[in-house]
């Protein structure tokens, strides 16, 4: 039985360039993970959860994962809490577990203790690596030994009949987006290709709930961009993915180059030319740029209708936002990913999420997307 997702809704500081620039001179840890520790540094202005069935398809998923993969059934976060009294029998572990700011390693431990999921902290009785290190090169994929995993599943049941009880509980996190799924997302990103491009991918069963898609149809007709009536049709328009803020300070070399390519005077050229191209004058933006920046934006592309959907208030409602702007963008004639191209290099995960449900769900073909950053931001020419 497969547990319902909740997705982690953390809203950050979204930076001034002022601001990167000083905390780049300040700052002595250079990597990452530092950018989300470090005061005043993309520090958390709220945490909490979006439930997976909310922005996406649930049932219709489970329906796929029961033909493609076998599984019985499922059941919600809350439902599974209550039933199990917030207890697992038998944790598998694919990678080390972060607990706010303590690692636990992914190891082989008959120590009982209580560990921090989303906003939960559940009871774990024993803990098992099922982590793969068969497959070296490339990057860390947390791959899953399969056998492994099997076997804990084996004397979980075993140990749960021999004491009477007519369940046992056994979790897995799945690493949708940070493992396998990535690999097919971003093929080459860090070098070698990964042997999970060629694998099903859960893209096929994937697709907005209709909470978004309504959401979404409101938006929209709000902006224009929707007709309204029984019969709407969307009018013709451009979507682009642009990120601003978070990025600035980040460590990575080709991230840095990003950030130049995206200024105003840069990334408005290469807008206006797509648009021209393609005989569009509406403009779609994904974006979290601040409000001035935007408006600089406006007076680069002088006579290009500019859109952003309406901002759902609360920060609980970020997930739902973000999920709302990719089922926009996916009904547009042609989408512009930020990002230097789908086999390797660096490209932001919200732009691969909306390119994917418009090539899965949505059925476009290619070359209606492209990259911001690639030698040619045609998508067919990129491969």
């Amino acid at each position: 039985v497969l547990v319902e997702p909740l997705i982690s809704n953390g809203v950050r500081r979204v930076l001034t360039e002022k601001e990167a620039a000083e905390y780049r001179k300040d700052n002595k840890n250079p990597g990452v993970f530092s950018l989300f520790r470090e005061a005043g540094m993309c520090t958390p202005q709220y945490e909490g959860t979006t439930s997976f069935g909310d922005v996406f398809d649930w049932p219709q998923l489970v329906q796929w994962l029961r033909q493609a993969r076998g599984i019985r059934g499922q059941i919600s976060w809350k439902d599974w809490k209550e039933t199990t009294g917030g207890t697992i029998d038998m944790l598998a572990m694919q990678a080390e577990h972060w607990d706010g700011n303590e690692r636990l390693p992914c190891a082989d431990s008959e120590e009982e203790m209580m560990l921090r999921f989303y906003l939960d902290h559940l009871h774990v009785r024993k803990r098992v690596c099922v982590q793969s290190r068969k497959h070296g090169g490339g990057f860390e994929l947390r791959f899953l030994d399969g056998e492994r995993l099997e076997e804990v599943i084996l004397n979980a049941v075993s140990t749960a009949k021999a004491a009477g009880k007519s369940f046992t509980t056994v979790g897995l996190y799945l690493f949708w987006i940070e493992g396998a799924e990535r690999a097919r997302l971003h093929p080459a990103r860090y070098g070698p290709l990964s042997s999970h491009v060629f694998y099903t991918s859960i893209w096929r069963g994937l697709q907005f709930s209709q909470k978004t898609l309504q959401r979404a149809a409101r938006a929209a007709r709000q902006l224009g961009l929707l007709g309204r009536g029984r019969t709407s049709i969307w009018r013709p328009f451009m979507a682009a993915h642009w990120r601003q803020g978070d990025l600035y300070a980040n460590p990575a070399a080709r991230k840095a180059v990003q950030v130049e390519k995206a200024k105003v005077e840069n990334f408005g050229p290469l807008l206006g030319r797509l648009l021209r191209e393609r005989g569009l004058s509406r403009l779609f933006l994904m974006t979290n740029a601040r409000s001035e920046v935007v408006q600089k934006l406006r007076e680069e592309l002088n006579g290009v209708e500019i859109y952003q959907a309406p901002l759902m208030r609360g920060h609980e409602n970020a997930q739902r936002q973000l999920c709302v702007e990719m089922a926009i963008a996916s009904f547009a004639q042609f989408f512009l990913a930020f990002g230097d191209g789908i086999v390797q290099g660096h490209v932001s995960k919200p732009s691969l999420l909306t390119m994917q449900m418009r090539l899965h769900s949505g059925g476009l073909s290619l070359e209606r997307n492209g990259f911001a950053f690639a030698e040619t931001e045609l998508f067919a020419e990129d491969l």
